[in-house]
């Protein structure tokens, strides 16, 4: 019997969890060894990075989030990065295909925040295409962070949280639909419900939706003294301002295990 995809997503955040938790002189997980530079290597294209201008949609799912944490979404820190993979490129002998996939993202290192707006990876953009290694939002966004911290430890090591806009992947809104108890998207006010590790295959589900999992396999990928350190999720929230807008947002607090 093909198992749902919620079991999908409770096996993968069950796999996340032990990976983020797993000491870093003990962990089996590969780490990341990619750098900036290698980005347009593996067909990405930085097309802008400038101050942030609110979208309507933003504004609705984040507004009181980034109140609660004494940020803005005014603020001048707050800075949109896009990335697009729109190249083909060639590499050791082997091409890889351009996918069409999109990371546009706010970043706010003072406020030791990552908004996700717009996330098409890849592997959904060109599901047959040859993809080069480089190419996860994990990745992707980890290299931008850094990037933006300027080789400050402090700031590149404190991610304190990942939101993500707007989630429309129906089977993605399905597992957060079971974890709430619901049959469907209706309207919950920020600051939702928050699950945390005792909460069990709830959370586990959450964090191994693909649109959450990423934060995971970054802090698990990323667990170098020079990169982000030793790192694991400490809750997840999801909340949906709006019924006639029927897309959840999430939050994934992050918290320092060092």
């Amino acid at each position: 019997m093909a198992l749902s995809q919620y079991d999908k997503a409770v096996m993968k955040g069950r796999a996340l969890v032990r990976a983020m938790n797993a000491h870093p002189e003990d962990s089996t997980q590969p780490q990341s060894t990619w750098t900036f530079d290698n980005l347009p290597a593996h067909g990405w294209t930085q097309s802008n990075v400038r101050p942030f201008t609110i979208s309507p949609t933003i504004e609705r799912g984040m507004h009181e989030l980034m109140n609660s944490r004494g940020l803005s979404l005014d603020d001048a820190s707050n800075t949109y990065v896009e990335w697009d993979h729109d190249m083909a490129v060639q590499m050791e002998r082997a091409e890889y295909d351009r996918s069409g996939g999109l990371f546009y993202q706010v970043f706010n290192l003072e406020g030791h925040t990552i908004l996700a707006d717009k996330r098409h990876s890849p592997e959904a953009m060109a599901p047959q295409g040859r993809l080069p290694p480089l190419r996860h939002w994990s990745d992707v966004t980890y290299l931008q962070w850094a990037r933006l911290a300027h080789n400050n430890d402090a700031l590149r090591r404190d991610l304190r949280r990942v939101a993500s806009c707007n989630i429309v992947n129906k089977d993605v809104q399905g597992v957060i639909d079971r974890v709430l108890g619901r049959d469907t998207i209706e309207t919950l006010e920020y600051p939702g419900r928050t699950f945390r590790p005792t909460d069990g295959e709830h959370f586990e589900a959450l964090l191994g939706t693909s649109t959450l999992s990423g934060v995971g396999y970054m802090l698990a990928q990323h667990k170098a003294p020079d990169q982000l350190g030793w790192r694991t999720v400490e809750s997840i929230s999801v909340w949906c301002p709006e019924k006639q807008l029927p897309q959840y947002f999430a939050v994934v607090n992050i918290v320092s295990k060092a």
